[in-house]
């Protein structure tokens, strides 16, 4: 028998997501990183549950930078175990569908893990589908911006009367081009491969490389939905991302 790894968890907590009008910039998100739960509990992490709740429409990108954002305004500086829950319907009956960012190395011969907890019964009906859509993506270009900055350079004066030189400050607003990152939703017309659930709930799926050369050591991968009877009424925003947070130490 495998020791189970300990791990602490705290109270939950659960907001919801504002949906921003298509060009809103969601700024970098510094401070916090995606993380295993293995390295959580090696380090003896303090975990809770953290919790957004959305609507229709959402940029999965953006969906996760707003995150990110909340869990390290609530005070963490780790996160593991994200996942995407989207709320559809089938058979005239309720149901979730979920999808994990599962961190993995740089291995070859990975495999998403499928894992079935005891005693729940878990059955999937989302499946692939293939469509043209026009829908608003968000994307990250380096563009050229002028900054305005106050500079102070030294000039050396001559004083005849004293037949001394001095060093004088000299400030000044000097304006220069930088390199900066924009990020904004754009629209984008494209033939998709999605599940289901993600095309009826106009969810766009995260970029995950851009999530992992940012927010973790890892490469990211999302799993294949696994869908399940929702067993609580429908609420006035159907949809959420959930994951558990850390709120200090070292993660490794």
């Amino acid at each position: 028998m495998t020791k189970a790894l300990p791990l602490l968890l705290a109270l939950s907590s659960c907001v919801p997501v504002q949906r921003r009008p298509p060009g809103h910039e969601t700024p970098h998100v510094p401070g916090i990183r995606i993380i295993t739960r293995a390295q959580a509990a090696k380090r003896g992490l303090r975990a809770r549950r953290f919790e957004l709740r959305f609507g229709d429409n959402q940029d999965g990108t953006r969906l996760v930078l707003d995150y990110l954002d909340q869990a390290k305004r609530s005070g963490a500086r780790y996160v593991s175990d994200i996942a995407i829950v989207i709320a559809t319907t089938r058979g005239g009956r309720r149901v979730l569908c979920e999808n994990r960012l599962v961190p993995f190395a740089k291995r070859h011969d990975y495999k998403v893990p499928h894992r079935v907890p005891a005693r729940v019964e878990y059955r999937s009906v989302s499946k692939p589908v293939t469509r043209t859509v026009t829908e608003y993506q968000y994307r990250c270009h380096m563009v050229s911006k002028p900054v305005t900055r106050m500079e102070t350079t030294y000039q050396y004066r001559y004083d005849y009367y004293s037949k001394t030189s001095r060093s004088v400050p000299v400030t000044r607003s000097v304006t220069r081009y930088e390199m900066q990152s924009e990020c904004r939703s754009e629209p984008v017309t494209r033939t998709v491969t999605r599940y289901e659930h993600q095309l009826e709930a106009k969810y766009i799926p995260p970029r995950l490389e851009y999530l992992a050369a940012h927010y973790t050591d890892f490469n990211l991968l999302e799993s294949r939905p696994v869908c399940r009877p929702a067993k609580q009424a429908p609420a006035k925003l159907p949809h959420r991302i959930t994951g558990l947070v850390y709120d200090g130490g070292d993660a490794g």
